[in-house]
């Protein structure tokens, strides 16, 4: 299973037009960077499917429709934005 899941995710970002590279990394090094992780192992956990599936479907929507950080958290800092926290050990910000 392994290694037919790393294969067609591989040969999809292969053949795909619309990935965007970020501007330090050239083609020749995402083509080398590609042949690297199909060397590797990857790790594919398959598990039977949820009887519960519906509920399973609505709880990982809550964070799929807000996103992981929520707009209260961001601060604007000399016109750059930072993501403000508090702390679960010492309840400080």
């Amino acid at each position: 299973m392994m290694q037919l899941v790393r294969g067609k995710f591989l040969a999809y970002l292969r053949a795909s037009e619309d990935v965007r590279l970020p501007p330090d990394l050239a083609a020749n090094q995402y083509r080398a960077l590609l042949d690297k992780l199909g060397r590797v192992d990857w790790v594919v956990h398959c598990c039977k499917p949820y009887r519960h599936g519906k509920v399973v479907v609505t709880y990982l929507s809550r964070y799929v429709k807000k996103g992981a950080i929520k707009n209260g958290q961001l601060r604007d800092q000399n016109g750059q934005a930072t993501r403000g926290y508090q702390s679960h050990r010492t309840c400080k910000k």
